[in-house]
């Protein structure tokens, strides 16, 4: 579902540019523990509402690597602060948060809803559901990577997997089938090296 998935999409973009401009004003370099919390809300119906929030830091004297997408904005990062400061240290930046998502339309067979009705307490598999899942999880997938290139970044780390699957039934040529629509969300860290970076050395 084209649609669907852009807007998902563009509501989280929203959501973490605003909070870009809110640290810029207190003067901060970046926004570290960025939780995307994703909600449906009670006074209306279709509608999914996408709150950023995290806490603006500042850190003197680091080198501050400028990517294709920053634009001078503060970074956002998913991790923590001992998680920043040990990227820091291993000689790398947060380029920003990456996000792939998919909202992903599978429509059963007519015979779906008998074999439910039919055979309720037996367990079975639905191959075209989880067909259907799979592909929703490699569009997510592909459109993750496709966001870290697009920073520029070698990758991303301290990556969040969710999914929700929403049962409806649908009726064409007089024919009832239980369908579902698959949203997988994958969101994370892009993160690139410093050029003044050195990698850490781990303890014997």
């Amino acid at each position: 579902l084209d649609v669907l998935t852009l807007a998902h999409k563009q509501a989280c973009d929203v959501a973490l540019e605003r909070l870009q401009k809110e640290a810029a004003l207190l003067g901060a370099d970046g926004v570290i523990g960025v939780l995307v919390k994703r909600a449906e809300v009670a006074w209306a119906e279709n509608v999914t509402e996408f709150t950023a929030v995290g806490t603006a830091v500042r850190i003197p004297g680091c080198y501050k690597p400028v990517n294709k997408q920053s634009q001078a904005l503060p970074f956002t990062s998913t991790l923590s602060g001992q998680e920043f400061w040990q990227l820091y240290e291993s000689g790398y930046w947060p380029a920003g948060i990456v996000m792939g998502t998919s909202s992903y339309y599978v429509r059963g067979y007519s015979r779906t809803i008998s074999l439910f009705e039919m055979y309720g307490g037996i367990n079975q598999e639905l191959s075209y559901f989880n067909d259907g899942f799979s592909r929703a999880r490699e569009l997510a997938v592909g459109r993750l990577t496709s966001g870290i290139v697009a920073l520029g970044a070698e990758g991303a780390v301290d990556m969040d997997v969710s999914h929700s699957i929403r049962l409806c039934k649908s009726e064409r040529d007089e024919s009832k089938t239980l369908d579902i629509i698959v949203t997988f969300t994958l969101l994370g860290t892009a993160v690139l090296r410093r050029p003044d970076g050195k990698s850490r050395e781990m303890p014997k």
